[in-house]
């Protein structure tokens, strides 16, 4: 009986040390699960913040690239305004018609009006159709431009000269103060 007694306590022995193997095992299992998974988070939370990044300088190289490639247009969309600097070349473009229409034409005034209307009164001589198509031409230019406060009348004498007067209001002025 005493070797059966020996034997079971050896097999006892055994289990118990088993069963506490198993628990360090399964504790140990338990202690790198949760590890992981907090690995894990703090990898997706990067990600995240990373995807985030890459959002805002795919957004920027975007921009860049439409800032890049709208330059020419960005330039021809500036000449249809008229500011501060480029005023004589405005009044010069008007003045130049004169000679292409066959009228006499002199500025005669100019003021700003608001924020952005700048009005320049004109004076005009030639020929009645001269002067209508010194208007047209004027309509013509790539501005917003408005003919207001037309006068025509027959000049004295026996050219059949025509004078006239108009003021051309623009709008788009800007003003760079």
């Amino acid at each position: 009986m005493m070797k059966m007694t020996k034997n079971n306590k050896r097999t006892k022995a055994m289990l118990v040390a088993a069963a506490l193997l198993n628990v360090a095992l399964v504790g140990a299992y338990v202690l790198a699960f949760y590890a992981v998974v907090g690995v894990s988070e703090k990898a997706s939370a990067a990600q995240g913040e990373l995807g985030q990044y890459l959002d805002k300088g795919g957004s920027m190289n975007t921009l860049k690239r439409a800032i890049k490639n709208t330059t020419e247009e960005r330039e021809k969309l500036e000449t249809y305004f008229v500011d501060s600097d480029s005023l004589v070349d405005f009044i010069e473009k008007v003045e130049s018609l004169g000679g292409i229409s066959g009228t006499s034409l002199v500025p005669s005034g100019l003021r700003e009006q608001g924020g952005d209307i700048l009005l320049l009164n004109i004076r005009v001589e030639g020929g009645f159709r001269d002067t209508i198509y010194l208007m047209e031409l004027i309509q013509y230019l790539p501005f917003e431009i408005a003919i207001r406060n037309a006068s025509l009348g027959k000049g004295t004498g026996s050219t059949g000269s025509w004078g006239s007067s108009f003021t051309l209001e623009l709008t788009g002025f800007v003003n760079e103060k």
